[in-house]
């Protein structure tokens, strides 16, 4: 029995090098996850709260497979392909890998950006959401979630999810866990707050 190895990466590009590296054949994740909470600004006190997640998925799964296997056991026509905002790296024989990469640079950074994309299994626990660096109470929780956007997923697709390198801040692959201690969003959360007083 082979033992779990434990790498801490210091730079994103570490996280791209590696997910390269896992190929193409799919394959479960585990993850810790920062991700900004999708919601209205106007009039939103909560914007700008981080979720924190640890959640499983797979990767390097066929979505047009996906999708017509939706369809067929919901008996409906699968939708027409449709263009997406961000294009998948591949390996030299033209396989997609579960790295993408943005069309155009980013609003965030100003540049093309590398993702991670996978189809999310469940998610491990509970979700603890951040304003400012101070984890809100259920009562928070509960009247921010009035300010978020709904999914308007299409239903006869899969739920697909594209994380930055960023947003991950641990992930499991094949026995192998990286660390990312590069920049938290949570920390640039609170240094924002801190900033604009």
């Amino acid at each position: 029995m082979s033992k779990n190895t434990t790498v801490r990466i210091r730079n994103p590009l570490e996280l791209v090098g590696f997910l390269k590296g896992v190929g193409t054949a799919s394959c479960f994740i585990s993850m810790r996850t920062e991700t900004q909470v999708k919601m209205s600004k106007t009039g939103n006190p909560y914007y700008g709260a981080v979720k924190v997640s640890r959640r499983n998925g797979l990767i390097n799964v066929n979505f047009r497979k996906a999708v017509n296997r939706r369809c067929v056991e919901m008996g409906v026509t699968p939708p027409v392909a449709g263009e997406t905002w961000y294009v998948h790296d591949s390996t030299v024989e033209g396989n997609p890998l579960a790295l993408c990469y943005s069309k155009g640079p980013v609003k965030r950074t100003g540049k093309v950006e590398p993702y991670l994309q996978y189809y999310p299994h469940r998610t491990l626990g509970r979700n603890t959401y951040f304003l400012n660096g101070r984890q809100l109470s259920d009562a928070e929780v509960k009247a921010m979630k009035e300010f978020v956007i709904e999914n308007d997923r299409d239903k006869r697709k899969p739920a697909v999810i594209t994380l930055m390198m960023d947003s991950i801040r641990e992930i499991k692959v094949r026995k192998i866990t990286l660390l990312n201690n590069t920049f938290s969003r949570i920390v640039g959360n609170i240094i924002n707050a801190l900033e604009n007083k």
